[in-house]
């Protein structure tokens, strides 16, 4: 499975939480931000391109 399919699948598990109010928003940012990182979404991932 690619990055962008377990971003996505792991994003739908924190929205979940989020519409149950088992995060707060600081909490769902920083997680997002985490993930974004971790499977280089985004910016993250172009920053990496570079670096190659």
């Amino acid at each position: 499975m690619d990055n962008r399919m377990k971003f996505t699948q792991q994003i739908a598990l924190l929205n979940q939480m989020k519409n149950r109010q088992l995060l707060s928003d600081f909490e769902y940012e920083k997680i997002r931000e985490y993930m974004k990182q971790k499977y280089q979404i985004g910016t993250y991932g172009m920053q990496l391109g570079k670096l190659a």
